[in-house]
């Protein structure tokens, strides 16, 4: 594979203009030559940072250009499985932005079947995998902890009310609450084991997930309030907590932690350095140019895509219910 890799971006709304976008100019490893996006008003945001580079309005065409190495898919969710299908018939490497579909059905079941058995690279876009103090948490988990139950919280809040995006945003459980399901396998090492769901008045979701070791965790996740992002986890009496503006996991609050914080943002501001979870997906970025070059495995991987798209469907359902517990299934 050529160095560097050309890469093909499908979809120019929210997600690719304020985070793909900018770590794609900040890496050398790649190199944008190609978009895809209907919508003819967002051209002018490709064109202002590189007039070369080449627009279509269809994935396909972007797919089929013999100038693209690989494939980034940042379009709405409910278009991801068919052009995940297209780049791999193309082989060409994909990075597909969360969740894989919006539900299970037939289609995703065989796009995965026929990753695994072609060994096509599709990497998931759960970006919080490789937010630092999420990789400092888990390794905190593993090495003190093991195998223990833990007992964790988490929220997710957006105020999709200041966007502008191309079209309307999907619902907090699609655009929050994968990221979430993904965050709960990724930092205890441990499957999804059931779900409990609500929605109230408000648009908010709770979920309580309860994972195969014995870790419980309460999860929440809003639109239409200001942004926030945090996780909190208590095990064996320790306690850590990492949210979005902040590179720290202990300590876990209080005026210390205030302080800590509070200096840490000074810090960045002075060195013009990104807060840790956006550069997320710089590391993101370089990680799944590397799997291409490198010939290996990407995680997470289409399957990791597959068990958070089962595990939404269960939350649809318990909530549907009225809360009644959604065991996933082995």
């Amino acid at each position: 594979m050529r160095f560097p890799l050309r890469i093909g971006l499908v979809g120019c709304g929210r997600v690719a203009e304020r985070y793909y976008l900018p770590a794609l100019s900040r890496i050398e490893s790649a190199t944008l030559v190609a978009v895809a996006e209907p919508a003819a008003g967002r051209h002018a945001i490709v064109a202002g940072r590189d007039p070369k580079c080449s627009i279509y309005r269809s994935s396909d065409e972007l797919v089929q250009d013999e100038a693209v190495d690989a494939v980034i898919i940042t379009s709405s969710p409910a278009t991801h499985p068919g052009i995940v299908a297209c780049a791999v018939q193309a082989n060409k490497p994909v990075l597909v932005e969360k969740p894989l579909a919006v539900k299970m059905e037939e289609q995703v079941r065989e796009l995965a079947q026929q990753v695994t058995n072609t060994r096509a690279c599709v990497q998931m876009g759960f970006n919080r995998r490789f937010w630092q103090p999420i990789q400092h948490l888990r390794d905190c988990v593993a090495k003190l902890h093991g195998a223990h139950p833990a007992e964790a919280q988490l929220s997710m809040s957006s105020d999709v009310n200041a966007w502008d995006p191309v079209s309307p945003s999907p619902d907090a459980l699609i655009d929050l609450g994968s990221h979430q399901l993904d965050l709960l396998r990724f930092v205890f090492r441990s499957e999804l084991l059931s779900v409990r769901a609500t929605w109230n008045e408000s648009g908010v979701m709770r979920m309580q997930v309860r994972l195969a070791n014995g870790t419980t965790a309460d999860c929440r996740v809003a639109h239409g309030e200001p942004s926030h992002e945090w996780i909190a986890v208590q095990c064996d009496g320790r306690r850590y907590r990492a949210h979005a503006s902040s590179d720290l996991l202990r300590p876990d609050r209080g005026a210390r932690r205030f302080a800590l914080d509070a200096a840490g943002g000074v810090v960045r501001r002075v060195r013009g350095r990104p807060i840790s979870l956006i550069a997320s997906f710089e590391r993101q970025l370089v990680d799944f140019v590397d799997c291409v070059q490198a010939s290996r495995a990407p995680s997470p991987n289409i399957h990791d895509g597959v068990s958070v798209v089962e595990a939404l469907d269960a939350v649809r359902t318990s909530a549907e219910q009225g809360g009644e517990e959604i065991v996933l299934a082995a």
